[in-house]
């Protein structure tokens, strides 16, 4: 692993003087005993902030089950900010010359359920912390964490180590995750994992933004030891500024680590070092790495950078229906599947999108009724100013009468509510 030290800096986002992290203290789950015939259930916002508290009063939840049971507000626009789950502060100590682990690891299975996690704003857990920033700070076998869909709402703001759903993962599974918010830290930052040490990730999805310092990717910043990435796609920009290392999926392969079946579609952007961390579409570099990278593919077009460990295609050729055959590469169950429904503008979609993704439009019927707003093939009527974008975040437009470009997912935000659209001709 790299060994680089640099000063810590938090980025914090925008929000009020006195916001303060949820104490948990009065929100115990009240349903379920933990079993997987009978999970805890995390019915509020503050059931999932007791499960911050209580883990981190060293409790793993080991053996223990979860389920996400309603949709999650978290308020951070009433000044919320939710306290990473766990911690992580795994690092060498000069005065006794030994690596010393004094983290706090999750250990139970989550299961998000695929209700949708809005409004929430992640920092780290206090300042000056070694890392470890996202909704699990630290992660150990036998944790599995699955079927989580972060949405457009969702802010990330750390330094080291920092990821949408988990900072630092040792051994582990990680599956069946949508990121779509906004993250920002210094080192090793990633769509959803920041850092993976024999762990394994599949089946995961960011359309999210993506930045920091150095070592960043869309997946995963470092995966190391065994760790395997598989089944993933990336269509987020992914920004490492002002220094060095980026990957569409991953940034850097250490020891065994793999990056199998995965795709990118998102902007890739790094200064670009010659021979040493160069950035490229699916992994920076992986020359420290003699694990398995193959069958990986990016569009060169919108990546906006190549990739000599992966093969080019353009837009079209990645809508074809070849290329569901090339990145399943055999595999039963099949991960990918046939963008029918316009979910992820015709690529190649993840099969368990297909039905997250359909539960959540219709649950959007009531959201736009309630936003005054409605939505006709291509066209957005609306009461009120909305602003819409594209699910990696790009504006394409501000009014009352907006026209969609294409078929496929919008995001609609009004004053009131953000909304998730599937324009269709």
């Amino acid at each position: 692993m790299k060994q680089i030290f640099t000063a810590l800096f938090v980025f914090v986002a925008a929000l009020t003087a006195s916001a303060q992290a949820w104490d948990g203290t009065a929100a115990i789950w009240t349903n379920g005993d933990g079993t997987e015939a009978n999970p805890y259930l995390i019915e509020t916002p503050a059931n999932l902030a007791y499960l911050s508290t209580s883990v981190s009063a060293t409790e793993t939840y080991e053996g223990k089950f979860f389920k996400v049971a309603n949709e999650l507000n978290m308020g951070a626009d009433a000044g919320k900010v939710f306290r990473p789950i766990g911690k992580f502060d795994n690092a060498f100590n000069p005065s006794t010359m030994q690596q010393e682990d004094n983290s706090v690891y999750f250990k139970g299975t989550f299961d998000g359920n695929n209700k949708p996690i809005r409004n929430l704003m992640i920092q780290l857990a206090e300042e000056g912390d070694l890392g470890g920033t996202g909704l699990f700070a630290a992660i150990n076998s036998p944790a599995r964490i699955h079927n989580v869909i972060l949405s457009n709402s969702v802010q990330v703001a750390g330094g080291l180590e920092t990821g949408s759903l988990v900072g630092h993962m040792t051994d582990g599974l990680v599956e069946n995750i949508l990121f779509q918010g906004r993250l920002k830290g210094t080192m090793n930052c990633g769509g959803i994992v920041a850092v993976a040490d024999n762990g394994v990730i599949r089946n995961c999805f960011n359309t999210g933004i993506i930045e920091g310092t150095a070592d960043i990717g869309g997946i995963a910043a470092q995966a190391v030891g065994n760790s395997v990435v598989k089944n993933c796609v990336n269509a987020g920009p992914v920004t490492a500024n002002p220094s060095y290392g980026a990957g569409g999926i991953v940034s850097s392969l250490y020891n065994q680590a793999s990056v199998m079946n995965c795709y990118n579609t998102g902007k890739v952007t790094a200064p670009v070092l010659k021979g040493i961390f160069e950035p490229h579409a699916v992994v920076g570099d992986k020359s420290s790495s003699t694990g398995e990278v193959s069958n990986n593919y990016y569009v060169e077009a919108t990546s906006g950078i190549t990739d000599p460990n992966a093969i080019a295609k353009t837009a079209e050729e990645m809508k074809r229906p070849e290329m569901i055959d090339a990145l399943n590469n055999g595999q039963s169950p099949a991960p990918y599947v046939k963008d029918e429904k316009g979910i992820n503008s015709g690529f190649p979609l993840l099969a368990w999108l297909l039905g997250a993704a359909t539960a959540g439009i219709e649950e959007n019927a009531a959201i736009q009724e309630k936003a005054n707003f409605a939505i006709n093939g291509r066209e957005i009527k609306a009461v009120q100013t909305v602003s819409v974008f594209t699910v990696g975040g790009s504006l394409i437009g501000k009014g009352t009468n907006i026209t969609l470009p294409t078929e496929g997912m919008y995001i609609v935000k009004s004053a009131t509510t953000v909304a998730k659209v599937l324009a269709k001709s």
